[in-house]
């Protein structure tokens, strides 16, 4: 089934949260586990900015990830599950190995979370990792997040099929920013 988002009411932010309603929103969201998204990403350090077309498939504990570069610039894929990740670039080469994030930063250089990213673009934070600091928006939902030395910030929910996802999420660290901009969710 594939959903394209509606807008859903500014974010504000509030320091009140009913407690309950916030626990059962991250059980639900944690149980989504087979979803995909289409969208756009730009990511930049201080030397270099990259933006791409992104499609992330995600089924229980295995994922695909396309990362489309504009201009015929190339075309990356990332496939795996807990134990095992295989990358393919634009010239067709694979790199094999046990973790993503590290397979993507020795071949090409990107920092990019996954683990949390997972996570944090279904409006939740990582389990297990400790959270500096979470704000909510007046309907409950995750708008700032600090976890795992990155900044969240969601900018926009859309609601998709009665739940509310993100629509655009900005992340930022030390040396790296990224936005993140989902046309299109599936649940």
């Amino acid at each position: 089934m594939l959903l394209a988002g509606c807008a859903v009411s500014p974010l504000q932010t509030t320091t009140a949260i009913d407690t309950r309603a916030w626990e059962l929103r991250q059980s639900a969201l944690r149980q989504l586990e087979r979803w995909s998204i289409k969208g756009r990403m730009a990511f930049n350090t201080d030397k270099e900015s990259w933006t791409v077309t992104l499609h992330w498939q995600k089924e229980a504990d295995r994922f695909q990830i396309r990362m489309i570069a504009p201009l015929g610039q190339g075309t990356w894929e990332l496939t795996g599950d807990q134990s095992h990740v295989r990358l393919t670039t634009e010239d067709n080469e694979q790199y094999e190995a046990v973790n993503a994030e590290a397979l993507l930063r020795q071949t090409l250089g990107w920092e990019l979370p996954l683990q949390g990213l997972e996570y944090w673009i279904r409006g939740i934070p990582q389990p297990d990792i400790p959270m500096e600091q979470i704000a909510f928006d007046r309907q409950g939902r995750m708008i700032n997040l600090q976890q795992a030395g990155w900044q969240i910030t969601i900018l926009k929910y859309d609601n998709i099929g009665g739940t509310d996802l993100p629509g655009k999420v900005y992340m930022s660290n030390d040396h790296f920013t990224l936005k993140l901009v989902i046309k299109d969710w599936q649940t």
